[in-house]
């Protein structure tokens, strides 16, 4: 069974002739328009668009399904205008995932300042190391640290993050700093594990516009590795090595000395907090309102670079 946002990509596609226009329209990828139209095509047995070198035109079928999908969409419309009409206030539910540290430290306070806002939404929070299949499980969205590799997901930035790689003073003290990335080759170095493997190499790029722009990578060598960034950030406050951290974790142990950015012309840059959400090209209003409220947030944040 087809639904609403599928309805909503065939108008768009129909309406712009290309692709590439209508995945402009709904704010995803082409890639993502592609996947989904052609899994809507083999789920209705019917080729909807015949494709030229230059545009997407409708067949028969489509022109006649598209025209049925514009009346549809309007009955939804004016539905939903008569029931927010009769309730101006967001309320619902709202089902979401998030990586377990960020997702402590830093989102469920959000999360709860949020819903005291607006006490007619419920939110459910899931911590997990590993991204879940969002549509098949019923998440809304999920505040995620890196990008999924699939395309079937929409992503977009909620804020920007470094890693950085830290110390303790009194590491600092005994073994020095390193001055450029090729020097950690000489430091005990703190493994963690990105996505179930231990990460040895580290890539290292230029934040002060000086020099090349070209990402280092260095291969870190130590003794002490963890699939846990709390386990390697308190060894690092411990003096037991060098770890490579997001700003996110690491912020409040720097501002108080417990760890020092032992090279703070350098940073990991593939750090941002994502917004990792289903196609839908009309979220529920209470999902816009908490996407939101989460950008404007962590724009305060001091580990927002």
């Amino acid at each position: 069974m087809i639904d609403r946002n599928d309805l909503n990509l065939i108008l768009a596609v129909r309406n712009h002739g290309r692709i590439a226009g209508a995945a402009e329209h709904l704010g995803v990828t082409a890639a993502a328009v592609t996947k989904r139209l052609a899994a809507i095509e083999k789920k209705l047995g019917i080729k909807l668009f015949q494709r030229t070198t230059r545009r997407l035109s409708t067949s028969d079928e489509g022109e006649l399904c598209a025209l049925l999908a514009a009346d549809v969409l309007d009955r939804f419309e004016n539905l939903e205008s008569q029931v927010m009409a009769r309730s101006s206030k967001p309320m619902g539910q709202i089902k979401l995932v998030a990586n377990a540290g960020f997702g402590r430290i830093h989102l469920a306070p959000q999360i709860a300042a949020f819903q005291a806002k607006y006490p007619e939404i419920h939110v459910e929070l899931h911590l997990s190391n590993q991204l879940p299949d969002l549509l098949a499980e019923g998440f809304d969205a999920a505040i995620w640290l890196w990008g999924p590799p699939s395309t079937q997901w929409v992503v977009s930035k909620l804020a920007s993050n470094h890693r950085v790689v830290v110390g303790s003073p009194s590491y600092v003290k005994q073994h020095g700093l390193p001055l450029t990335p090729e020097d950690l080759t000489q430091h005990t170095c703190l493994a963690m594990a990105q996505r179930n493997v231990f990460d040895h190499m580290w890539r290292l790029q230029r934040l002060d516009g000086r020099g090349s722009k070209q990402p280092v990578d260095v291969k870190i060598k130590g003794t002490l590795r963890s699939n846990s960034g709390e386990v390697v950030r308190d060894w690092a406050m411990a003096g037991c090595g060098l770890a490579l951290r997001p700003l996110w974790d690491v912020i409040e142990p720097l501002r108080s000395g417990l760890l020092v950015d032992v090279l703070p012309g350098y940073a990991q840059l593939e750090s941002d907090v994502q917004w990792v959400a289903p196609f839908k090209s009309n979220p529920p209003r209470r999902v816009a309102l908490l996407k939101q409220w989460l950008k404007d947030a962590f724009a305060k944040s001091l580990w927002n670079n």
